[in-house]
């Protein structure tokens, strides 16, 4: 075993469906916060991404973090076929192997863009392969409702899902053998990373196993911020159902009828309507700068998935700003948000629940700041890209001595 202190450079390729400047969300993002940190330890890291657009084609750097970009398509509606093994994109991959030559490959995400057959091909040109799932698609082509809607549930049972909720879902683009085809390309696997335990006991129910828990981390020193003065409220993701967006927009009406002067700010992607109430206010996406400045004028951000959203970054993010967080219970955001200590835990299918502990806090500031200065003591403590990278790292170390790099 290797001594997780000592220095070992590795030459670390990172493989993902899209990435920055094109993608900033989600899993992209991610992986570049741990690029970042890793390259900050002194490793060497490329990052290997897709584009359908072939004048963005080549190698870029952002930060320090070189990116080389190469040419596909989306798999469109023939997505369940195409993920087990895009030909097009694997030679092209295989070039980059050969020529980069990785100690080790850590795959991102692989759905749209690099198939399942990517894994085999690293396994044959690298030492070690490495696989970080951000959500649950690897077991089901959409989100993970809950079959009850109740807090407290086990992701063992109610995340579960069996060959006629795939049928049901896919329609028919339901492919019978993908699951058999994926779980054999995992074999190849080193070790699967998730980034919640709530993801791994899910993945597990479905028959994924091989998994350890690496929780995401960001530099909090980067999102200090203001104290708000007005009663703002933020919702920063994707804009759709599943977030919860529409509850939230009922939570708020009944809000409104308390607390008059109470705002709230949507940002993120998608089409949403606001119902033309005159004190929400919906944004597209803003940049890092932007979403800090928004953090700030805010005095309570909300998280209201209706499914198992893995583990979302906006939590540590708003933590970090020292805001207190109201948030699913379903998914990763127990894990991050502690209730009554940093924010509070509600069932967001109960819209009049979520309006009751907005208007407690927004009604009670001493009791926000408190919660808001927890938050990001715990987020500093526990949540730190530092620590998220040293896990990494320990995980990179502990391959066989024979597979070292030299």
């Amino acid at each position: 075993m290797v001594n997780c202190r000592q220095k070992i450079k590795m030459k670390i390729l990172f493989i993902l469906d899209e990435f920055l400047p094109e993608n900033s969300g989600g899993a992209a993002n991610v992986a570049f916060s741990l690029a970042k940190g890793l390259v900050s330890s002194e490793q060497e890291l490329l990052v290997l991404t897709a584009t359908n657009d072939k004048s963005l084609v080549g190698e870029i750097e952002i930060e320090g973090i070189k990116i080389r970009r190469i040419h596909t398509r989306p798999f469109g509606k023939l997505r369940n076929f195409k993920n087990l093994k895009n030909r097009d994109i694997l030679v092209k991959t295989k070039n980059v192997l050969l020529e980069y030559k990785p100690d080790i490959v850590h795959i991102h995400t692989l759905h749209h863009r690099f198939s399942y057959g990517v894994i085999s091909l690293a396994k044959k040109f690298s030492k070690t392969v490495f696989l970080t799932l951000h959500d649950a698609q690897t077991v089901f082509n959409g989100k993970l409702f809950p079959k009850r809607k109740i807090c407290g549930l086990d992701p063992r049972c109610d995340y579960k899902k069996n060959w006629f909720d795939r049928l049901k879902r896919d329609g028919l683009a339901y492919n019978p053998f993908q699951r058999f085809f994926i779980k054999r390309a995992l074999k190849n696997v080193d070790k699967i990373f998730v980034v919640s335990h709530v993801l791994k006991n899910a993945l597990e129910a479905n028959g994924i196993s091989n998994i350890v828990v690496i929780h995401n981390g960001i530099n909090a020193d980067e999102w200090a911020g203001e104290e708000a003065t007005g009663n703002n409220i933020l919702f920063a993701g994707r804009v759709d159902e599943a977030k919860g967006v529409s509850v939230l927009i009922r939570a708020f009406n009944i809000i409104n009828s308390e607390i008059p002067d109470a705002k709230l700010t949507i940002v993120g992607d998608g089409n949403f309507n606001a119902g033309g109430n005159q004190n929400v206010k919906v944004l597209p996406w803003q940049d890092r700068e932007a979403m800090k400045k928004i953090f700030s004028e805010s005095k309570i951000i909300v998280v209201p998935s209706l499914y198992l959203d893995p583990f979302p970054t906006v939590n540590l993010e708003a933590m970090a700003c020292k805001k207190p967080v109201i948030g699913t219970c379903f998914g990763g955001t127990p894990e991050t948000v502690i209730n009554n200590e940093t924010g509070y835990i509600v069932n967001p299918y109960n819209e009049k629940e979520l309006a009751d502990k907005i208007i407690d806090l927004l009604k009670s500031p001493a009791k926000a700041r408190t919660f808001g200065q927890a938050g990001y003591e715990r987020v500093k403590n526990e949540f730190s890209l530092e620590k998220q990278t040293k896990k990494t790292m320990e995980w990179y170390q502990r391959m066989p001595s024979d597979k070292r790099p030299s």
